[in-house]
């Protein structure tokens, strides 16, 4: 796995797909077979170990969010449309500092790509309006930066929605009907494939590997995922922007 990466910063991966796809499963595997890979989630608000993130990262957002307020025609964003703002303005930073060896490799099984969707999911007009759009192409550049691989994982929906009411755990398609678990699923693969369209026009943008878990081998998808690494090492560019700051 160390081959992944030829630079001094660690290597982010961000592994992209809607529930049920095998994020979580091809995390675990990857970080299984080296241990130079970490796996990562975003900040937790309820975490206290977090809070100085949260308090820090909020500090950086408030020009964009008095910026909002101050035009307000449309409503108010709401206590978690801020959380995902502050976490995606302020992640970068401690993903930078995760890992200095080389070879390093953190795995973000719910990155910016996840986080980005939601945002947008929520559909508030406020986020709709000319100084929102800024802060959005602000993201979309500044995550082009940062992350250095989109792993797009796939599989037919009926077959995620098996497997999501298979797992015997919590999940938000529970009390739904099949089309309507299939419809709610759809939407959030609509709604990262439009993320990532947009992180792909950045200048410096990631590699992408769309794989299909259909088959849900974790050590086939491993095989491949190195193999594209080993293939590609030399052509992942290194960042020539610091991925901190505030929108210009």
């Amino acid at each position: 796995m160390s081959s992944l990466s030829t630079m001094t910063r660690p290597t982010i991966i961000e592994l992209v797909g809607p529930p049920g796809v095998g994020k979580t499963t091809l995390a675990e595997a990857l970080q299984k077979r080296n241990t130079n890979v970490r796996v990562r989630t975003f900040p937790n608000f309820r975490r206290i170990m977090d809070m100085p993130f949260f308090a820090g990262s909020f500090l950086l957002l408030l020009p964009t969010l008095f910026r909002l307020y101050r035009n307000r025609k449309d409503g108010w964003l709401t206590p978690r449309d801020i959380a995902l703002m502050v976490i995606l303005q302020g992640w970068p930073r401690i993903l930078e500092r995760a890992g200095s060896d080389k070879g390093t490799v953190v795995v973000l099984e719910e990155g910016a790509v996840c986080l980005l969707a939601k945002l947008q999911g929520s559909a508030r007009e406020l986020l709709k309006s000319e100084d929102a759009k800024r802060w959005w192409r602000y993201m979309c550049k500044k995550w082009a930066e940062t992350i250095d691989l989109v792993i797009r994982l796939d599989a037919p929906i009926p077959i995620l929605v098996e497997r999501i009411r298979a797992r015997g755990m919590a999940h938000e398609i529970d009390a739904l009907a099949d089309e309507e678990a299939t419809e709610y699923l759809t939407h959030i693969r609509a709604a990262e494939e439009h993320v990532l369209s947009a992180l792909m026009t950045m200048a410096r943008r990631p590699e992408m590997l769309c794989l299909s878990t259909m088959d849900g081998n974790p050590d086939r998808l491993c095989d491949e995922v190195l193999a594209f690494g080993l293939e590609h090492r030399d052509e992942w560019p290194s960042p020539d922007t610091p991925a901190n700051g505030t929108p210009g």
